[in-house]
């Protein structure tokens, strides 16, 4: 296994959950795929369905349409599952479905993403800014860019003047892997970072701007690859080792652009063992502080406590881990250009642990 990521899908139309709590949509390249799954024999594509309750994967033929026998990698899904990017050697590929049950058709090139003599991006992912479908890829650090899909079999980048770089220009990441918030709008990413030599960690950036920083959450001297996010879990496969997957646990929080009069909308992970719940408490501040320990919680306080008031609190229920909250804000038109940053803190009261989540940003336009 070269990579793995987990989706836990979407409809498009009413935003409620595809999948189950607990059940998640898993998309992986693979080595030595068997013919009836689709296997080619090279580095192929494989979609299935991983129960985080009954620790089970079972495996599709749902992307056998999208192996051709030869280098293909990085494969993704938008959040709703109806559609599919995937690298190749020449070029972006596209695929799409009629249904999150039916398989995918063949894949055609991503017009403006085909390489020429040597292809300089790689990793190409799915996802949706402001209700509008992005490709996401990497190149010198991670673009974002309109995809057109009007014409299922000629999708097209749109032109290079309107790309926008999402990563700071030092950073020296790729393989983007979108994270979506409860609006259907990708609020963050676990992404790859190459710290130098034959050595690449996890990462994980907290929305879009390219001003912030990243948080390395997988640090070995090993090359890992694709990262993915489960919940309380963040993971990626290891390559030196195939059939193994490197995991840590982690309470994270993404927070939310949105205009004035709109929804905010928050979501939040953490690992949940007890039976019981897991309460995350989401407080804003007026400004950011250098990571600070504090005794008895995992983590750093990362926000300033001077002017510090209570946001919303997210109940973790049930398997997914997941909690997500949607909050009215009032159409005052002083609220136009507020950025606040928050940071959650997460409580397992059966087990007596507490610990932050990385610190997020309320931006309000």
């Amino acid at each position: 296994m070269d990579q793995i990521t987990l989706f836990r899908l979407r409809d498009p139309k009413n935003k409620t959950w595809i999948d189950r709590p607990g059940l998640w949509t898993a998309v992986l390249t693979v080595r030595g795929l068997p013919a009836n799954l689709g296997g080619k024999g090279s580095t192929d594509s494989l979609i299935g369905k991983f129960d985080a309750v009954t620790h089970t994967f079972t495996a599709t033929s749902q992307a056998a349409a999208l192996n051709i026998g030869g280098n293909d990698s990085s494969i993704q899904l938008d959040p709703t599952g109806m559609y599919a990017v995937l690298d190749r050697d020449d070029a972006f590929y596209f695929a799409s479905r009629t249904s999150t049950s039916k398989p995918f058709g063949k894949p055609v090139p991503i017009q403006g993403r085909i390489g020429s003599f040597i292809k300089t991006f790689e990793t190409p992912a799915l996802g949706y800014v402001g209700g509008k479908l992005k490709l996401f890829w990497g190149e010198n650090g991670i673009f974002m860019a309109d995809l057109d899909i009007s014409n299922l079999s000629k999708p097209k980048v749109a032109a290079q003047s309107t790309w926008v770089k999402i990563t700071a220009p030092k950073q020296n990441v790729s393989i983007p892997v979108p994270i979506t918030g409860p609006d259907g709008d990708t609020e963050g990413m676990i992404v790859t970072f190459y710290p130098g030599g034959f050595n690449a960690d996890i990462a994980f950036m907290e929305d879009l701007d390219p001003k912030t920083n990243l948080h390395t959450v997988i640090d070995t001297k090993l090359y890992l690859d694709t990262g993915a996010i489960m919940g309380g879990l963040i993971l990626t496969a290891n390559r030196n080792s195939p059939l193994v997957v490197e995991q840590v646990e982690a309470s994270w929080l993404l927070g939310d652009v949105e205009q004035v009069g709109g929804t905010l909308d928050l979501i939040a992970g953490t690992p949940k063992k007890g039976k019981g719940a897991v309460l995350t408490a989401v407080f804003a501040s007026l400004s950011t502080i250098k990571a600070a320990p504090i005794a008895g919680f995992f983590g750093n306080l990362g926000i300033a406590p001077a002017g510090i008031f209570p946001l919303v609190n997210l109940l973790h229920a049930d398997a997914s881990e997941t909690a997500q909250v949607s909050v009215p804000i009032p159409n005052l038109p002083g609220l136009k250009g507020l950025k606040l940053p928050i940071q959650g803190v997460s409580i397992d009261s059966i087990l007596n642990t507490r610990g932050f989540t990385n610190t997020a940003w309320i931006v309000l336009k």
